[in-house]
């Protein structure tokens, strides 16, 4: 059957017609005329191999085909006219299912238990899995996960992107260290050895092209590539950290570390979030990247 070569239109005037057995009754509540009802009726008729009503005694009676076909019918209808209905306004508390993350450990540690006690207490249903940050674009475009953050710097041009915080730089050493008599200025901090954090295992970062660019050198004597192994290993060595400023201020919280401002004048970076185009309109996972942002502002001044 080529339903393309069919008047669809047909199936509406078909459940009229079983409901009501009569044609004009039928006719009155599709909108049409008797005779054009009845035109329908003798298209359906040829159509279906069926006479589908029959003269009786009070009116019209259906035909063994007829009350065979009406359940199927009224499914078909009611599927129907579900794919045009409106979307049912979204209700977080009853959203049962997953949102699927890709993240770095910065906002690991950073966002994610703001994250998990506002979907608890908002959508209790729905459970968060969270991958380390890898291919986020391909991983995206193949529905692998719902939403990546990071630093975009190039990201895929058909991505959503939004940035959700700025972000700046400070640095941190151990509590002891004897760098705090005489504090950080620039010469102290190339002559001090360094720990990078390197995702990628470089041994270059963005200090390192500032301090180019001044003619400047330092050495970087470690590198990991988790942000939050990197304040542990300073706490017990005599490295030197510079790692976001949000960052450092939680883990000073946590740890014998002491926070001191970056002897250079670096940039800020942005964080954000990504997704892929087929989502936007997903009341769901908007509600959920609104959420994200709405977290990410509270964490308050990045030292931007």
């Amino acid at each position: 059957m080529n339903l393309s070569a069919l008047d669809l239109n047909l199936l509406v005037v078909l459940e009229a017609l079983l409901q009501e057995r009569s044609v004009t009754r039928a006719g009155r509540r599709v909108g049409l005329s008797q005779p054009a009802t009845s035109h329908a009726l003798r298209r359906l008729r040829a159509e279906l191999g069926d006479p589908l009503l029959v003269k009786a005694a009070g009116g019209l009676a259906l035909t063994p085909r007829a009350n065979q076909l009406r359940p199927h019918l009224e499914q078909a209808l009611r599927s129907a006219r579900s794919v045009f209905s409106p979307p049912v306004e979204f209700d977080p508390a009853a959203w049962a299912g997953e949102m699927r993350l890709s993240l770095n450990d910065y906002n690991e540690v950073l966002l994610l238990p703001r994250l998990h006690a506002r979907v608890r207490a908002e959508a209790p249903a729905l459970d968060l899995r969270v991958r380390p940050i890898g291919a986020a674009g391909r991983e995206l475009d193949e529905n692998e996960i719902d939403l990546a953050a990071a630093t975009f710097a190039l990201p895929p041009p058909h991505l959503r992107v939004r940035v959700v915080m700025r972000e700046g730089f400070c640095c941190i050493v151990r509590r002891d260290h004897p760098v705090l008599a005489r504090g950080l200025d620039l010469d102290t901090y190339c002559a001090c050895e360094h720990l990078l954090i390197a995702p990628r295992g470089d041994a270059r970062g963005l200090a390192d092209d500032v301090l180019q660019s001044m003619g400047r050198t330092r050495r970087v004597a470690l590198t990991t590539p988790h942000f939050v192994v990197a304040p542990h290993l300073v706490a017990a060595t005599d490295l030197v950290l510079t790692l976001p400023t949000r960052l450092a201020v939680h883990m000073a919280r946590l740890l014998p570390v002491t926070v001191l401002p970056v002897p250079l004048s670096m940039a800020p970076f942005s964080v954000a979030i990504a997704w892929h185009p087929r989502t936007d309109g997903d009341a769901g996972q908007a509600w959920f990247r609104a959420l994200w942002a709405d977290e990410a502002g509270k964490l308050g001044d990045g030292g931007t």
